[in-house]
């Protein structure tokens, strides 16, 4: 995409690509890039995030007391940040600003996908 840095939107390439993706592909394979889950300090271990299916792709385990992302199966969605009773997750990376900021316009797309996800 051309323009400055300012211009990328990660979510923007994503809805562009999807109407030349089948839906089940794009909600079962898209993943942002960029963006990284990882337990925090406020993680307890508890396995609420397991229990309540957080994750729709299973990318959660709980590790030596701690929360533990599987990069490869992590789609970027930050549905367990937000999820998190405890706020014991949180997304880092070079374009979790965008999505930061964009948040509130994402929410009703991610949610609407994994949803989509959970009829595959």
């Amino acid at each position: 995409m051309s323009g400055t840095n300012d211009d990328y939107s990660p979510i923007r390439e994503i809805l562009y690509a999807l109407p030349r993706v089948p839906k089940e592909l794009a909600v079962k394979f898209a993943k942002i890039p960029g963006i990284h889950i990882r337990a925090n300090d406020n993680c307890r271990g508890c396995g609420l995030c397991i229990k309540r299916e957080f994750c729709k792709v299973h990318a959660i385990n709980i590790i030596d007391g701690k929360a533990m992302i599987d990069d490869r199966r992590c789609r970027g969605c930050t549905r367990c940040v937000q999820m998190c009773p405890h706020d014991g997750l949180e997304m880092y990376g070079r374009t979790a600003y965008i999505l930061d900021s964009t948040k509130k316009h994402v929410d009703p797309v991610i949610n609407k996908m994994m949803d989509d996800f959970d009829k595959l």
